[in-house]
C-alpha cells in the first residue's frame, strides 16, 4: 500500500510496528511515554487524546471511558442500549494510517464479548468510514499477556484519519447491546504534523 498523503513539508512519520498485543510499540503507548522519553501515563487522562461515547450522561455502568487508551486491565460497558460506541481522537496534529488495532474486553468472563460491530475511521468526528466490519466474529480469546479476552485485527487501508471507533452494531455474546470494551491500542504509520507535541 502506498501512502495517501497530500504534499506538505514538515510532515514526520512514525512506523508502529506490532510484534504482541498492548505491546510497547502501539501509538497509546508512543504517545504515553512522549516517543520513550517518560514513564507511562494514560493519554487521554493527560489530554494528549480524547475518548468520547453515546452513552447519556451518568449512565454508563462500569468504569471511565477513558481507560480504554490506558494499560491497566479495567472493567467498561455500556447501558443496554443499540448502536452504542466510544471514538478516540488523536489530537491536533497527528493521524494515523492504521495496519492493525487490538481490542480488549471489559469483563472479567466471556460475558458481553463483542460479537458485531466496526472499527471506522473519521478526519472530523462526524462522517465515519467503515475500515472493517465484524460479523458474529467469535475471535477473542484469553491473553497470556494481561488474562482478559482480546483480539487484533489487520486493517487494509492507505488513508491516514484522526479520530477512530468501535461502533457496536448487533448484539453481543450475552444477546443483549452493552457494548463492553476495556482497551484498544492501534498500530501503523502515525502522521505528525508541525503542531505535534509528541
Amino acid at each position: 500500500l502506498q501512502l495517501h498523503l497530500a504534499p506538505a513539508s514538515g510532515l514526520n512519520l512514525v512506523h508502529l510496528r506490532m510484534t504482541e498485543e498492548f505491546d510497547t510499540h502501539g501509538l497509546f503507548y508512543f504517545l504515553g511515554t512522549d516517543a520513550g522519553a517518560s514513564a507511562y501515563k494514560n493519554p487521554a487522562m493527560s489530554g494528549l487524546v480524547e475518548v468520547s461515547h453515546n452513552e447519556p450522561e451518568g449512565e454508563m455502568c462500569d468504569g471511565d471511558y477513558r481507560n480504554v487508551t490506558g494499560r491497566e486491565v479495567s472493567d467498561l460497558y455500556s447501558s443496554d442500549r443499540g448502536a452504542r460506541w466510544i471514538a478516540v481522537h488523536l489530537g491536533e496534529g497527528r493521524h494515523l494510517v492504521p495496519s492493525h488495532y487490538t481490542l480488549r474486553h471489559g469483563f472479567t468472563t466471556s460475558a458481553m464479548l463483542l460479537r458485531n460491530f466496526e472499527f471506522q475511521g473519521s478526519n472530523d468526528g462526524v462522517t465515519w468510514q467503515v475500515l472493517r466490519r465484524h460479523r458474529n466474529d467469535y475471535s477473542m480469546v484469553i491473553s497470556s499477556v494481561h488474562g482478559r479476552y482480546s483480539a487484533t485485527y489487520p486493517v487494509n487501508t492507505a488513508q491516514p484519519f484522526s479520530h477512530f471507533r468501535i461502533l457496536q452494531t448487533g448484539a453481543n455474546a450475552s444477546g443483549n447491546h452493552r457494548l463492553c470494551l476495556g482497551g484498544i491500542e492501534l498500530y501503523g504509520v502515525l502522521v505528525l504534523g508541525h503542531e505535534r507535541s509528541v
